[in-house]
């Protein structure tokens, strides 16, 4: 064997690092989405009763379906990659979600999303201490209160014009430094 034909052996590149397939829907999801904020921030426009009280009601359940859909492509972009392979899931997954931690953070934007994700999903009852933790690293700490949104505040954090489409850059982000932890994994194994 020559010495191209080890070095091209060696290098390992796995099928998911060269194709996000979860990326279209998502994207079409947050589409209709985002399409359906544009609509009732057109109310307040067309309507003198319809103020910022009656927008944060009818958006909330809009903002959660986000946050659920960006916590599966989390969720299972990491799956697509280690399938089986993880074991203690609770803490191996808090270790991929900060894969993307930036200097001074305690809790990456990531972390942030699945927290939010669980925090609308069981906002009616016992919140886990750990949703309750990564929020308050962000200063999210009212989450009884609908006109101080838990919601509206992680999106702003995450998209300061507070576009839901501009969450999907840190995603894929977050995915490209996956892929390479992932390859990186891999070679020291082989």
């Amino acid at each position: 064997m020559n010495e191209s034909q080890s070095t091209s052996e060696s290098k390992f590149t796995p099928w998911q690092s060269l194709t996000d397939y979860r990326l279209e829907t998502l994207e079409l999801i947050i589409t209709g989405l985002e399409n359906s904020i544009t609509y009732l921030e057109s109310k307040m426009d067309e309507h003198s009763w319809y103020d910022g009280g009656w927008f944060i009601d009818e958006s909330e359940a809009i903002y959660g379906l986000a946050f659920i859909a960006f916590q599966n492509y989390i969720n299972y972009t990491i799956s697509d990659f280690y399938g089986n392979e993880i074991k203690d899931k609770t803490e191996r997954l808090s270790n991929f979600y900060n894969l993307s931690l930036k200097e001074n953070q305690t809790q990456s934007h990531i972390s942030l999303i699945i927290a939010t994700a669980n925090f609308y999903k069981h906002q009616n009852e016992s919140l886990h201490g750990s949703t309750a933790n990564l929020l308050a690293a962000f200063n999210i700490t009212e989450l009884n209160n609908i006109d101080n949104s838990p919601l509206a505040h992680a999106v702003q954090i995450l998209s300061p014009n507070g576009k839901l489409m501009d969450i999907i850059q840190t995603l894929t982000e977050w995915r490209k430094e996956l892929s390479e932890f992932y390859i990186q994994s891999k070679s020291k194994m082989n």
